[in-house]
């Protein structure tokens, strides 16, 4: 527990709740750091909840460092929370909550939830909460939920929620790695939500790699969700499905998928399905598979052909 004066320095304590100065408001967080003062310096702390000037405002954010003054410049600090002045440069922290102003240029972060101004260039963190237009406002969220602009560039990241083209919406879903363009290429990537055509609709589900748009190609993971353009996936957790006609499903259990457009998956989990024209299945039991006509099951139980 700590009250923290205007030119104290705080430096590598976990576990604390403080309040800064005599208007700051402390909004129930614990695990905390500090709360700033107007000359303060942060230097390497996670776990922060942190409000910087008297007329700063902290809502609802965990695992947050501070909250910027004007000429505070904060480097390499992991779980924060920042509000960024004009002439304020972030370099590379990881867990970071940043709103952003209209010159600032962030580089390289994970965790990060920033607005972005018009000008802004958003380039490849994970885990980012990125609201990007002029007027949007950043309302306190985790894992990144991100709006991007006409103009704006989103490259490479994991673990985010992005809304990519105008008129896309995204409801409420964290830790997903983006919704795709027509010719994006999804490499690898655990714990994603997303919305891959522009017709497609993703309704709550995590846990999800999905790439599938026509010219997407799906690499080897699991624990995914998807929603197909044609097909439709229905509600089912740690699964690794390619299913356009020329995708090739890649040795994974624990599956559940629709395959062509008239097979009907129904209702198994645990399963390793491939059930295109000349697709094989390999080597899997507890498997609820409805194959089409020229199918080879091989060496599980329950298939229904």
């Amino acid at each position: 527990m700590c009250i923290r004066s205007s030119s104290d320095v705080f430096s590598g304590r976990t576990n604390v709740t403080c309040v800064c100065s005599s208007s700051d408001a402390f909004l129930g967080r614990t695990d905390v750091t500090c709360v700033f003062s107007r000359s303060d310096v942060f230097s390497g702390r996670t776990d922060v909840t942190c409000i910087c000037s008297s007329s700063d405002a902290f809502s609802r954010r965990t695992d947050v460092t501070y909250v910027c003054s004007r000429s505070n410049v904060f480097s390499g600090c992991t779980d924060g929370t920042c509000i960024r002045s004009s002439s304020v440069v972030f370099s590379g922290p990881t867990d970071i909550t940043c709103i952003r102003s209209s010159s600032d240029v962030f580089s390289g972060c994970t965790d990060i939830t920033c607005v972005c101004s018009s000008s802004d260039a958003f380039s490849g963190p994970t885990d980012v909460t990125c609201i990007c237009s002029i007027s949007d406002v950043l309302s306190g969220r985790t894992d990144i939920t991100c709006v991007c602009s006409s103009s704006h560039a989103f490259s490479g990241c994991t673990d985010v929620t992005c809304i990519r083209s105008r008129s896309d919406v995204f409801s409420g879903r964290t830790d997903v790695t983006y919704i795709r363009s027509r010719s994006d290429v999804f490499s690898g990537r655990t714990d994603v939500t997303c919305i891959c055509s522009n017709s497609d609709v993703f309704s709550g589900r995590t846990d999800v790699t999905c790439v599938r748009s026509s010219s997407d190609v799906f690499s080897g993971h699991t624990d995914v969700t998807c929603v197909r353009s044609r097909s439709v996936f229905l509600g089912r957790t740690d699964t690794m499905c390619v299913h356009s006609h020329s995708d090739v499903f890649l040795g994974r259990t624990d599956v559940t998928c629709v395959c062509s457009s008239s097979d009907v998956f129904l209702g198994r989990t645990d399963a390793m399905c491939v059930c295109s024209r000349s697709d094989v299945f390999l080597g899997r039991a507890d498997v609820m598979c409805v194959c089409s006509r020229p199918d080879v099951f091989s060496g599980a139980q329950n298939c229904t052909q």
